[in-house]
């Protein structure tokens, strides 16, 4: 995308900077001067050269005012552009940075306190590649939007309020949301890992996460120890928590398998 702009702002640069040219045919200008005898093709594709160059910050080739503050408006919108990238990548780089040293320091403390309880080498190494796993998944990225983009709007009205349990709503959850919004919600997501019986939250508990089920299965029970959903894969359940801030949970999640549930917490 960038690129394409950078062309774009070069392609329309270059047609303004041969148009100035020809209302002002008395003052020297840089085609008059290096292209005396090109034809129209050539001219734009020099002049098109020209404003690429000048947006990745090349020497300017002046030969009157007009021409140099046309450069001088090309350099400034080529350090924009150099801005964008850099505070960019800085950005992403600091994250990956920050998650990769978190899950080493608890693989590091955790490996500790199994060598001191005497765990065998094969536990020690499993849980070794479970913070590896972590630190390359903990972030979804683009697999998170394009999650995000298919979930279901089928939400379960046992979950909702008695303000949404006569509602249909018949589009995807996140159909219709726009795609920076898509991103930022994925930047949100982490991931976390349930073994079967694992309870990933109690009646009445009051909570602020959404759950997706990435791979495995999660069962919703009833105070009353009722099965009131089976969920599966890319299934989601507890948006009553991005919802309301201290509305208590009407069911009980307990997994049913080992599980790789991503969690969107947006409080």
């Amino acid at each position: 995308r960038l690129l394409g702009v950078m062309l774009l702002i070069a392609h329309w640069s270059a047609c303004l900077w041969h148009f100035l040219s020809l209302k002002v045919p008395g003052w020297p200008w840089i085609f008059s001067v290096l292209c005396r005898h090109c034809s129209d093709a050539e001219e734009y594709a020099f002049a098109f050269y020209r404003c690429f160059l000048l947006m990745l910050g090349d020497k300017p080739e002046t030969y009157n005012n007009v021409e140099r503050l046309f450069a001088v408006i090309l350099l400034s919108m080529g350090a924009c552009l150099y801005a964008v990238v850099v505070s960019s990548i800085t950005m992403l780089v600091t994250n990956m940075w920050s998650m990769e040293s978190r899950h080493k320091q608890r693989d590091a403390m955790l490996q500790d306190a199994l060598r001191y309880k005497g765990a065998p080498e094969e536990m020690r190494i499993r849980v070794h590649e479970y913070y590896n796993f972590m630190a390359c998944f903990d972030h979804p990225g683009s697999d998170g939007v394009s999650l995000l983009c298919e979930l279901p709007a089928a939400l379960h009205a046992e979950v909702l309020s008695s303000v949404f349990e006569r509602m249909l709503i018949k589009v995807q959850l996140f159909a219709y949301c726009e795609r920076p919004f898509l991103w930022r919600l994925s930047q949100r997501l982490r991931l976390s890992l349930y073994m079967p019986g694992d309870v990933i939250y109690d009646v009445g508990s009051v909570g602020h996460d959404m759950y997706i089920i990435w791979k495995g299965a999660v069962g919703l029970t009833s105070p009353d120890g009722c099965m009131a959903a089976l969920l599966c894969n890319n299934d989601h359940f507890g948006e009553l928590g991005l919802m309301n801030v201290s509305t208590p949970r009407p069911h009980r999640a307990v997994a049913l398998r080992r599980c790789d549930v991503m969690i969107l917490n947006l409080w």
